[in-house]
C-alpha cells in the first residue's frame, strides 16, 4: 500500500514539474535613481496552462529568495523585488523581497526548484544585443514572448509601457506584474531617401541598435556598405546589385563605429554616405524642461546639446517635406521639434507620443531640437490642459495656453481666409496679441471665426534680434480653439448638450437639439465631416477610431463637445 502511496505522489510531483514553465520574464536592473537602487525587480510568469505551488523554489544565482507556499496561476506572473516597500510606494503594487542587487553590467539569474533542478536561467547584459536603455535609462527589460529562448538577448526589449513616473528627469518605462505586450521586430527610427544621384541625409549619427531604412524613390541605385568595399566598415552591409524597383532596405547597426557605403553606379558621381554608431550616451536622456531654460538675454543655455526628448505631439507640421511641430511634456512644458528637408518617415499626428533625438538648437529666440531621429512610442494620447495665461512671454514658450479674456480683432480685414499665411492681431481692450496662421493650418482658408471669442493655441516667438525678448506669437491648430464667448465650454454647468453613446461606434445622438440648432462634425484638425440641421442623430459608421469635436450652434450660444469613437 506504501508503495502505491509513494508512487502516486512520485507521479503528481513529476507531472507538476512537467506543466510547469516558470520564465524569467521582466528584470528592473539598473533604475535611474540616485546612490542605492531600490525599484529592481524580477518578475516570474507562469507560462504554462496549469497552476504550480512556488513552495521552495530559490534563485540560486543573481540574488538570493526562497518562495513561500504560493500558488501561481496559469498566465500570472510574480514580483520579487529589492524593496518591497519601495515598490509599494511608488507602483502601489505588493511584492516578495529578495536580499543582494542586481549588478548594473549584468550577471546570471538561476531560479531553480526545491530538488535544485533549473527551472529557468540566462545571463542579461547591458550591451548588444541586449536593449541598452534599461542600463539607466528608465526602462526595465522585458521578455517579447514567453515562449522563446529568454537567454538571448535579441527575444528582449525595453519596456515602453509608460507609468508617468520620473526619477531624475526619466521616466520609469515599466509593467511590473502586468502582461507583457511588446514586439522585439526591428522597426526603422532612421530613414533615408534614396533619389536624385544621392542620399538623403547622406551623413547621420544614431545609437547601436538602431535600425536605418533606405527607400529608393526614383533611379537605379543599391546600398553597398561591404567589408570589400570599405575593409575599416566594423561591419557589413548592403542590399546586393542596383535596382530600378521603389525597394526599401533596412538594416540594424549592432557595432559602433564609422560607416561608410555607396551606391554602385553613382559612387564615381559622390553618391556616398556615412553611418556614425555610437552609444546611448551619444544622446543622453533629459527632460524638455532642463533643455529650454535660457539666459537674461534670451540665449538658451543648452545650444549644440546632443539629447533625447520624450513628449507628446501637440499641433500640426508647418513643415510639409520635413519636421516643425511642438513637443510637450506631461508638464506642459514645450519645444520645437525640426528637420527642414526630412520628415524621418513620420506623418506629424497630435496625440502621438515620440522620443526625438538630435541637437538644441535656436531660431529667432524660439529654442527647438533639430531632429536626427524620431520614434513613435504610441498613439492617441491625451493632450496637456492649456495653462490659463494673461500675456505671451517667454516662460511659456511652446507650451499650450488659453488667453484670459474675451477678445476682438483690431482689424478684420487681416484675416485673408484664402489659404495663404497671415498674421493676425486681436485685442482684449488692454493688450493687443499677435496670432499666426500658417498656410498649412485648416485655419488659413476658412472664415474669420466670429468675435467676441476666448482663444487658446501654443507660444511661438520670432525676434531676429539679440536679446531675444519679444516677438511672441499665438498659434491656434483649429476652429475649435476659438471659442465665441456667447458659448460655453465642457466644464460650464450651463451645458445644455450632450452626446450618447460616447465612447460611441457606429451612431450618436444629441440630446437637447431643437429643430432649429446648427451641428458640424470636425476631425480634431478642424476637417469639416458632417454639416446637418434639426437633426440629432450623428453617423460614425464610416469614421475612424480616435477623437472627434461636435459643434452645436443656437441662436444664442455655441458649445462644442468632444466625441470619442471606439469601434
Amino acid at each position: 500500500m506504501k508503495c502505491k502511496i509513494y508512487t502516486l505522489l512520485f507521479l503528481i510531483f513529476f507531472a507538476n514539474l512537467a506543466k510547469a514553465q516558470l520564465v524569467i520574464s521582466e528584470i528592473m536592473y539598473n533604475p535611474p535613481e540616485s546612490g542605492e537602487d531600490s525599484l529592481e525587480y524580477i518578475e516570474i510568469l507562469n507560462a504554462s496552462s496549469a497552476p504550480y505551488n512556488l513552495q521552495d523554489v530559490k534563485f540560486t544565482a543573481g540574488v538570493t529568495f526562497t518562495f513561500p507556499s504560493q500558488i501561481l496561476g496559469a498566465g500570472q506572473s510574480v514580483v520579487v523585488a529589492k524593496d518591497s516597500a519601495a515598490m509599494k510606494l511608488i507602483f502601489g503594487i505588493s511584492t516578495l523581497q529578495f536580499t543582494g542587487a542586481l549588478s548594473n553590467s549584468g550577471e546570471g539569474i538561476t531560479l531553480t526548484d526545491a530538488q535544485g533542478n533549473v527551472l529557468d536561467e540566462l545571463v542579461y547584459d547591458d550591451s548588444a544585443p541586449w536593449p541598452l536603455e534599461p542600463d539607466e535609462g528608465g526602462a526595465s527589460l522585458v521578455l517579447c514572448d514567453a515562449n522563446v529562448d529568454n537567454a538571448v538577448g535579441s527575444n528582449w526589449s525595453a519596456a515602453r509601457n509608460k507609468t508617468g513616473i520620473f526619477i531624475n528627469g526619466k521616466e520609469l518605462l515599466c509593467s511590473p506584474g502586468l502582461a507583457n505586450t511588446i514586439s522585439c521586430s526591428s522597426v526603422p527610427s532612421v530613414f533615408v531617401d534614396v533619389m536624385d544621384f544621392s542620399f538623403s541625409p547622406k551623413d547621420i549619427t544614431i545609437d547601436v541598435g538602431t535600425t536605418v531604412r533606405w527607400t529608393n524613390k526614383g533611379g537605379t541605385h543599391n546600398i553597398n556598405g561591404n567589408q570589400s568595399v570599405y575593409p575599416s566598415n566594423p561591419a557589413s552591409f548592403g542590399n546586393g546589385s542596383p535596382s530600378s524597383a521603389l525597394w526599401s532596405y533596412d538594416f540594424t547597426f549592432t557595432k559602433a563605429g564609422v560607416y561608410q557605403y555607396q551606391c554602385d553606379p553613382h559612387a564615381s558621381s559622390g553618391m556616398k554616405g556615412t553611418v556614425t554608431v555610437g552609444s546611448v550616451s551619444s544622446y543622453p536622456a533629459y527632460s524638455i524642461s532642463s533643455v529650454t531654460h535660457v539666459n537674461q538675454e534670451g540665449v538658451a543655455d543648452s545650444l549644440n546639446v546632443k539629447c533625447q526628448l520624450t513628449g507628446i505631439v501637440h499641433g500640426y507640421n508647418l513643415r510639409p517635406g520635413g519636421l516643425q511641430f511642438t513637443l510637450i511634456d506631461n508638464q506642459n512644458n514645450g519645444i520645437g521639434v525640426f528637420n527642414g528637408t526630412n520628415d524621418l518617415g513620420y506623418t506629424v499626428t497630435e496625440g502621438d507620443a515620440v522620443t526625438i533625438k538630435g541637437t538644441i538648437n535656436q531660431f529667432n529666440g524660439l529654442t527647438q531640437i533639430i531632429a536626427d531621429e524620431l520614434t513613435l512610442k504610441s498613439s492617441g494620447n491625451a493632450l496637456v490642459t492649456p495653462k490659463s495665461v494673461q500675456s505671451l512671454n517667454e516662460e511659456d514658450e511652446s507650451s499650450l495656453v488659453a488667453l484670459q479674456g474675451a477678445f476682438n480683432y483690431v482689424d478684420p480685414a487681416e484675416w485673408k481666409g484664402d489659404g495663404s499665411s497671415f498674421n493676425v492681431n486681436i485685442t482684449n481692450g488692454t493688450q493687443t496679441i499677435l496670432v499666426r496662421i500658417d498656410n498649412d493650418c485648416s485655419l488659413s482658408n476658412q472664415p474669420a471665426p466670429s468675435a467676441p471669442f476666448t482663444i487658446k493655441g501654443i507660444i511661438g516667438q520670432f525676434d531676429s534680434e539679440n536679446p531675444y525678448d519679444e516677438g511672441y506669437q499665438l498659434f491656434p491648430r483649429y476652429a475649435a480653439d476659438f471659442v465665441p464667448v456667447s458659448g460655453t465650454n465642457e466644464s460650464n454647468t450651463e451645458n445644455i448638450f450632450s452626446i450618447s453613446p460616447n465612447p460611441g461606434s457606429n451612431y450618436g445622438y444629441i440630446k437637447g437639439l431643437t429643430a432649429n440648432d446648427r451641428v458640424s462634425l470636425y476631425t480634431l484638425s478642424g476637417k469639416l465631416i458632417q454639416n446637418i440641421a434639426g437633426n440629432d442623430h450623428l453617423e460614425a459608421s464610416n469614421l475612424s477610431n480616435g477623437l472627434y469635436l461636435v459643434e452645436i450652434k443656437t441662436k444664442a450660444k455655441t458649445q462644442i463637445l468632444k466625441w470619442v469613437i471606439a469601434k
